[in-house]
């Protein structure tokens, strides 16, 4: 049987799906303030208020780019992430099963997997590796919130962009 291509939107979905009972809050394609002009792609706040960036990658070529972004407040993203300067606590990739090989996911990241069942009609997530703790500063309730309504509005506003 010839494997279906697996796209960001197929996995995000998946995630929710499979995922959101172990979060306070999950929700797809966030930018945090203040600063990092970075998007994550899924954002994933624990009850204790630690927060978990879950990147998306579709290809080699789009998970070697995510070691080059860098912005001018924080520099290279990686390693802001692994000095605990970015606000996530726990940093980890999802990928189509079929680029595990190709994408090596340094140590401090957690590794999800995504991959159809046999039957070739539902995506499944795996979680085969978890991350490290890179810092231990939880959010606070405002910043929480301020995350809920800055995604609420953008989903509204793809929604009305719709109609």
């Amino acid at each position: 049987m010839e494997q279906k291509h697996i796209t960001a939107k197929d996995m995000t979905c998946a995630f929710f799906q499979q995922l959101s009972p172990r979060f306070q809050t999950l929700l797809p394609n966030v930018y945090l303030k203040p600063a990092p002009a970075f998007e994550l792609d899924i954002i994933a706040v624990k009850k204790s208020k630690l927060l978990s960036e879950i990147e998306i990658k579709v290809s080699r070529e789009n998970f070697k780019d995510d070691f080059r972004k860098a912005d001018i407040l924080h520099g290279n993203k990686h390693r802001a992430l692994r000095e605990g300067r970015l606000p996530p606590n726990y940093f980890s990739f999802l990928l189509p099963d079929y680029l595990v090989h190709e994408c090596p996911v340094p140590a401090y990241c957690g590794l999800y997997i995504a991959h159809w069942n046999k039957a070739g009609d539902k995506l499944l997530i795996s979680e085969r590796r978890l991350p490290r703790l890179l810092h231990k500063r939880t959010l606070t309730t405002d910043q929480i919130n301020d995350i809920r309504a800055k995604s609420y509005g953008r989903m509204w506003n793809l929604y009305l962009e719709q109609q």
